[in-house]
């Protein structure tokens, strides 16, 4: 089973948000047996991993946590959240699973919405192999976008661009959007009876500064990923 452990990174040395206290009191409420677990420069080594220091050192603590959520959850088993996240279901009939991921478009997982998975999680140590091959450059944040890395390690494992459950060969188990990701960045969407946990995107995501032409790309996205997927590896050929 998946150890009834929640971790959340917050690095930057910052105080919590009232909205991230606001979260994490959801997360205990959903689940009053399990142990929230804050993960800071206190107990994590940021200079062990060059990825996360060049990352750290450079500010961008969101693109430090990315690769330190794999090694937290890979190291001691249970589950990892963005502190955007507000839960509203327990997370116990996931702790039957191998391990557990969240889509955020048909095909793409962020695993800012959840990672749940046993110690030593082959995965997670295949994901945690690629970012040591990585080197940060904040030149080319688009390089470095953590949904992209995972959802192509994925695919590779057999993921589809299907907004439904994937239950993959080595017993991973990726869930849809209305799971984790009910309401869009980009504006709209909508609760379901599956809805465990949503993520609020409060971090640079103010849905004011999305311009037309990018709504209108994740709407296609969302709707219609197949045709995405083909029209994103045409303009590749172009690069």
């Amino acid at each position: 089973m998946i150890p009834q452990k929640i971790f959340y990174i917050w690095f930057g040395k910052k105080q919590l948000s009232s909205q991230t206290k606001e979260n994490l009191i959801t997360w205990q409420k959903c689940n009053p047996d399990y142990e929230i677990i804050k993960i800071d420069e206190t107990n994590f080594d940021i200079n062990k991993y060059p990825f996360i220091r060049d990352a750290y050192n450079s500010k961008n603590w969101a693109f430090a946590s990315d690769m330190a959520r794999l090694i937290v959850i890979y190291q001691n088993g249970g589950f990892y959240f963005d502190t955007d996240v507000k839960m509203i279901k327990s997370l116990d009939p996931l702790t039957k699973y191998k391990s557990v991921w969240g889509m955020e478009m048909p095909g793409l997982i962020n695993s800012g919405l959840i990672i749940g998975a046993k110690k030593g999680d082959d995965d997670l140590k295949n994901l945690i192999n690629i970012y040591q091959n990585k080197v940060f450059d904040s030149k080319n944040i688009n390089a470095m976008l953590t949904p992209r890395i995972i959802s192509d390690y994925f695919k590779n494992k057999g993921l589809t661009e299907k907004n439904t459950i994937q239950r993959l060969k080595n017993d991973t188990v990726i869930f849809p959007t209305d799971y984790f990701a009910p309401y869009h960045w980009w504006g709209g969407g909508k609760l379901s009876q599956n809805t465990v946990a949503i993520q609020q995107y409060q971090k640079g995501w103010g849905k004011e500064d999305i311009s037309k032409a990018t709504r209108l790309i994740a709407r296609v996205h969302y709707n219609f990923p197949k045709s995405y997927s083909k029209l994103r590896l045409f303009l590749k050929k172009f690069k």
